[in-house]
This record gives C-alpha cells, sequence and structure tokens, in this order.
C-alpha cells in the first residue's frame, strides 16, 4: 500500500512530522508510541510511504489550486521530515490540494492508496471546515478516487500531543481501506 501524506501547515509542521513518525511505526510492525507490536491491527514489509505537501503554510486554502497561470510545472524541493528522515519527502510550491493532485497523478511515482492529511494545528469544525487546508487535501483526494483522513489537533496551552492524535489516526488505517 502507498501512502501519501499531506497537510497545510507545511512540510516542516510537527504534526506532519508525528504523523509521518506513526506511519513509519505501523509499516515496520513496530507498534505506536508505547503499544505492542502490531497495536495497529494490520501491517507488512509492502507499504510505502511518502510526504508531498505544502513547502509553506497554506491554512486556511481549502481545495483551492491556486491561480490559473501558464506555468507548466509546480516548483518543489526536496523535504526531510524529523525523525524519518528515511522517508521521501517534497515541499511543493503549491496548495495542499494541488500537492495531493500532483502526488495521485504521477509527479513522484504511482498513484496512492490512501491520503493522510494532517496532522493540522488547529481545530476544524463547524463552519471553518469548508476552508481548511488539511481537509481540503482530503476531499481532492476523495474526488480522485483515493481514501482519505483529514487530521487536525488543538488542546489548550499546554504542549500539543502529537503523537497521541498520530496514533489514533494510524489506527483508523484499516477502516479506510
Amino acid at each position: 500500500m502507498r501512502i501519501l501524506v499531506t497537510n497545510d501547515d507545511g512540510v516542516g509542521a510537527p504534526g506532519l512530522a508525528a504523523l509521518t513518525r506513526a506511519l513509519v511505526r505501523w509499516a515496520d510492525g513496530s507498534g505506536g508510541a508505547g503499544g505492542p507490536v502490531g497495536s495497529y491491527g494490520w501491517y507488512g514489509s509492502d507499504h510505502e510511504i511518502i510526504v508531498v505537501a505544502p513547502s509553506s503554510n497554506y491554512s486556511g486554502a481549502g481545495a483551492a489550486v491556486g491561480s490559473v497561470t501558464d506555468e507548466t510545472s509546480i516548483t518543489y524541493q526536496r523535504a526531510y521530515v524529523e525523525g524519518a528522515v528515511d522517508v521521501e519527502a517534497y515541499g511543493l510550491d503549491a496548495s495542499p490540494a494541488l500537492s495531493v493532485i500532483a502526488g495521485a497523478l504521477g509527479a513522484v511515482g504511482p498513484k496512492p492508496d490512501l491520503v493522510l492529511s494532517g496532522i493540522n494545528h488547529g481545530v476544524n469544525v463547524g463552519r471553518s471546515v469548508l476552508h481548511s487546508g488539511t481537509v481540503g487535501a482530503a476531499l481532492t483526494a476523495s474526488q480522485l478516487g483515493i481514501s482519505a483522513l483529514a487530521v487536525s489537533l488543538r488542546v489548550g496551552d499546554g504542549p500539543d500531543p502529537w503523537e497521541s492524535a498520530a496514533d489514533l489516526a494510524v489506527a483508523l488505517i484499516p477502516m479506510l481501506v
């Protein structure tokens, strides 16, 4: 299974890093944070994780793909995800939705089987869900026939529990595939 990870906070965001690290643990069968091997319920060696995310913050972009221009390419650079440097990652000069489109249409390899978007720093509830770039990326994947999940987190003044949200998101993979 090929999994594309994206977000709207940018390729260097801590939520994307936590989600990517949780996916690596799941893919290699080492379980969740503090959990036993296989705690996600389904894993194997035939999983590929790739990160294709905006190079900068695109919060509030919804499912926008950007302005229509005469440009025939998207500027990108190789990126590295904290704690998951072996995962192939790219920062695109593009919105979350356009990042998914590029990733789904062959810009970085075969079409993914699943898109995980997030972990967004902030709440995406009520009317704000319509404007969320995190949700827009998941909706774009869905329009391309790819199962997707958007994950957001905001808990208060203390440090955000990125790893807990990431473990919960990855635990949902069997229901998404």
